[in-house]
């Protein structure tokens, strides 16, 4: 390689890290930002056993992912509690609260619109 290529990459590189942030966004805290993450994981199941709850969730990354109780799912964000209805996490003190949760929404998909009971089920008579 010629010494004025490899010059050139040099002042690329360093101009592309010495560019200045952009002044009209707003500076987040590590809290904030970590905060703003958990926000957009969702809670969609739980499944429970004799071994314990299982939270079935969406992450950040629209990745799926089991959770399990004791189950660290960020840097410094433990699983506390898992319920039929709640999942509940531990974060940070300094983020100025103790836990984050998420609740089960109700949501009817198109495999659930005509799910019925056992005891609703009502049998027609044949024509003939």
């Amino acid at each position: 390689m010629s010494p004025n290529f490899l010059l050139v990459l040099l002042l690329v590189v360093q101009t592309a890290f010495s560019m200045p942030r952009n002044p009209f966004q707003p500076l987040l805290s590590p809290c904030d930002v970590l905060l703003k993450q958990l926000a957009q994981w969702t809670l969609h199941g739980v499944i429970s056993s004799d071994k314990g709850a299982i939270g079935v969730m969406r992450d950040a990354q629209k990745k799926w992912r089991r959770i399990t109780s004791g189950m660290e799912i960020a840097p410094g964000v433990r699983v506390l509690d898992i319920s039929q209805q709640r999942l509940s996490v531990t974060v940070p003190s300094e983020c100025g609260q103790s836990f984050y949760s998420w609740k089960m929404e109700g949501k009817k998909y198109g495999m659930d619109a005509y799910v019925r009971s056992a005891n609703s089920l009502v049998l027609s008579k044949p024509r003939g």
